[in-house]
């Protein structure tokens, strides 16, 4: 299964990296309808009652500092490293030094993004932006931090490879496993991106509806990935 979705999910999470990285530093108000319609995630509805697509902790103290964070973490390391990721689901990387020099772009990527979930997964006070807890999803905290450890187990993994060592069987299914884990993880961003663009307003429900098939599905890919090439 992984093996078949190697290169489309490798392509889907360098997409998501690089737009991030476009939105972070350039922004996407430029961009007829798109750009808008990215606007409306997370922007609050005139109905103060319901939440926006994309709840966030509303705090101006520290917007700057996290959008530098998001541009640096997301944007420049996630952009660098789902290259690479590319570069070796390519197979034709000239050198096993080469090789060995993007896995560890790829697994330091995936670790500080791991640490960074878990970090969030424990609900410290003002850690990230992204209020879930909003949208009433049984266990999700948990189940995130679960999905964080495996994250980092599979990142270090891949970043532990030495040019004696290097599997690229082992190596592209593990890529494979996180990378279907990156494309879960903006599916509910793609369902209200598409949402604004058509013009269909979304309930609470169906929000509710795309978090959960947008988080719970993460540590079910993971535990796959453990069991299943």
């Amino acid at each position: 299964m992984f093996a078949a979705l190697e290169k489309p999910v490798a392509y889907g999470a360098f997409l998501y990296a690089s737009t991030t990285l476009m939105w972070k530093a350039v922004g996407v108000d430029w961009i007829p309808v798109l750009g808008a319609s990215m606007k409306a995630i997370f922007t609050s509805p005139d109905n103060e009652e319901q939440l926006p697509q994309y709840p966030r902790r509303n705090d101006k103290d520290d917007e700057s500092l996290w959008h530098v964070i998001y541009l640096l973490m997301y944007g420049v390391l996630g952009t660098l490293a789902q290259y690479g990721g590319l570069k070796i689901s390519s197979r034709k990387i000239a050198s096993r030094q080469t090789l060995v020099f993007w896995c560890r772009v790829y697994a330091l990527f995936h670790i500080v993004i791991g640490t960074h979930h878990l970090l969030w997964s424990l609900k410290l006070q003002r850690y990230g932006k992204l209020e879930l807890w909003r949208y009433q999803l049984p266990a999700v905290y948990e189940l995130t931090g679960v999905a964080a450890l495996g994250l980092i187990y599979q990142a270090v993994a891949i970043g532990r490879v030495t040019s004696r060592n290097a599997d690229i069987k082992d190596i592209c299914h593990r890529k494979a496993v996180m990378d279907t884990v990156t494309c879960c993880t903006f599916l509910s961003f793609v369902a209200f991106l598409i949402a604004n663009m058509a013009g269909i307003q979304t309930s609470f429900e169906t929000e509710r509806i795309w978090w959960a098939l947008t988080m719970y599905p993460v540590p079910v890919v993971l535990l796959l990935g453990f069991v299943w090439d």
